[in-house]
């Protein structure tokens, strides 16, 4: 049994080191070496105070860890299924929360030069992490990310772990590039950040009178609408159900399966994201199974689609520094005032964190936005009458939308709201015709008069955040059938459901008066 046991961890380490072969071909975010020689080995960080549906966000921490120091360093990062392998049969010599002699015991087993490890703890006003790098011979730290406060959001989004993980990098000798430097922190998720701890007694009344729990109506919903080819609608609920219900897997699964034409194509923004949530939050054998099935799919692309992503970063990195493309962007101080491009996609220089008042006005060119993680700001009438945009993902660093923002967005078709954001203001997606599924950030406290005449939106949820819903704020959606509301304390204003067809509409009246309707 003990040369079986020998065998399989030389199989391991052989695995291992083919793997550092071939990312130390590349040298394009780091200089020098990139620690090209070293083996580590990335723990599962300890949990303190944190409840069974959080579970995910350890090993969250430890899939974001491992990848990036697969990806940003030449270091050989022993793979996690096989690291928990070996871990789950040594159990019994290992104490729960890794002690010295831990990492030692740890490094003879795997060979690991380096162990990187730390805890996650749970407070009142949000989280603690702390992460540190030992060395496996003597136990002593060679680096370390001192215990820092952070927010669900910025877990979620992998924020906090990108800027631990630059703090390490620095102490361990590994020197980013320029461009490893802007990658890293430009690859923060865009992935919609989840709910906090979400209503799990809340129900919602189908068409059909029936009376089901959240979660089953997100899930069941979901399902059928992708079984009848309504992919989008569907794409929503499943986004919806990885938002309220980030520990359970089938909300990302099913974000994957609309994404990539079921499961045949993963080369889109944030695959990976999405594929890994799933995998860390599988929990039961048939889950697992199902999840594994994909990922074998998803694995079978992967090295393709990274190189293609690198290109694209690179072809990014260019047209943002084109001195040409740079003069269409009029800015001063961080504030871009106008955009006087024709180009149908416009990628947002760095150095711009504040998209100004009527930035983009009329432009009926633009389809497509992308925002990076430092713009905190869409003024007011910033994208108003830009009939031709279908997509803009608002990162989650926007904490402010200003009135008539998107007014009259005629093609757009989606919308996020991030966290930070607190007021959704008068007429920000009035007008948007074409406008079917909008979640809301799990911070939005108020909804002005801002979603008027959105004539193809059929369902919203109503995050338990929000309190007040104002006068006129979804009238004249005339396809609204489902509005769920997770705050039974929220205020409605005057005529703020006008001629939307809602199927509750009796039990509304009943809980808010008529005057919401007339």
């Amino acid at each position: 049994m003990k040369k079986i046991t020998i065998f399989k961890y030389i199989t391991i380490f052989l695995f291992c080191s083919v793997t550092a072969g071939l990312s130390a071909q590349s040298n394009y975010y780091y200089e020098g070496s990139g620690g090209a020689g070293i083996r580590i080995a990335v723990l599962q960080p300890s949990g303190n105070n944190i409840q069974a549906q959080e579970q995910w966000l350890l090993r969250l921490v430890q899939s974001t860890l491992t990848a990036d120091f697969n990806k940003y360093t030449a270091m050989t990062v022993i793979d996690r299924q096989n690291l928990d392998t070996i871990l789950g049969e040594q159990k019994a010599s290992l104490s729960g929360n890794y002690s010295e002699a831990d990492y030692i015991s740890i490094g003879k087993l795997t060979n690991a030069k380096y162990i990187l490890a730390g805890t996650l703890s749970k407070t009142s006003g949000g989280f603690i992490l702390e992460l540190s790098v030992s060395d496996t011979e003597t136990g002593v730290r060679k680096a370390s990310f001192a215990p820092k406060n952070c927010s669900l959001d910025e877990l979620q989004s992998t924020a906090i772990i990108k800027q631990a993980e630059e703090e390490l990098l620095g102490q361990m000798g590994i020197t980013l590039s320029a461009a490893g430097k802007q990658s890293l922190r430009d690859s923060i998720s865009s992935a919609p950040q989840a709910a906090s701890g979400a209503d799990t007694s809340a129900a919602v009344t189908t068409e059909k009178g029936e009376r089901l729990s959240f979660i089953d109506y997100l899930s069941r919903t979901a399902d059928s609408l992708y079984a009848l080819g309504d992919i989008k609608d569907a794409l929503w609920y499943y986004r919806c159900l990885s938002y309220y219900y980030p520990g359970y897997y089938k909300g990302w699964l099913g974000i994957l399966r609309c994404f990539s034409g079921n499961y045949t194509n993963f080369d889109f923004i944030d695959s990976e994201v999405y594929m890994e949530r799933a995998s860390i939050t599988a929990a039961i054998n048939a889950e697992k199974q199902e999840v594994q099935k994909v990922r074998g799919a998803f694995d079978a692309q992967w090295q393709s689609i990274a190189a293609k992503r690198e290109q694209r970063a690179i072809e990014d990195a260019k047209k943002r520094q084109d001195n040409f493309q740079r003069m269409t962007f009029k800015q001063q101080n961080g504030t871009l005032n106008e955009y006087t491009g024709s180009s149908e996609e416009v990628i947002i220089p760095p150095e711009i964190t504040v998209i100004g008042q009527a930035a983009f006005r009329q432009n009926g060119r633009v389809k497509r936005v992308v925002l990076h993680n430092k713009v905190t700001a869409i003024e007011k009438e910033a994208f108003a009458n830009c009939t031709g945009l279908v997509e803009i993902i608002i990162p989650a660093s926007v904490t402010s939308i200003g009135l008539n923002a998107f007014y009259n967005c005629s093609s757009l078709t989606d919308i996020i709201i991030p966290a930070g954001i607190k007021v959704i203001p008068d007429n920000a997606f009035s007008g948007c015709k074409n406008l079917r599924n909008i979640t809301l950030g799990n911070n939005v406290q108020r909804i002005d008069k801002a979603f008027m005449n959105c004539e193809n939106l059929t369902a919203i949820i109503i995050p338990r955040s929000v309190t007040a819903i104002g006068d006129f704020a979804f009238s004249q959606c005339k396809n609204l059938k489902t509005v769920t509301l997770l705050n039974d304390k929220v205020t409605i204003g005057k005529r703020a459901f006008l001629n939307c067809p809602l199927t509750n509409k009796e039990e509304m009246i009943a809980r808010f008066g008529a005057a919401i309707f007339n």
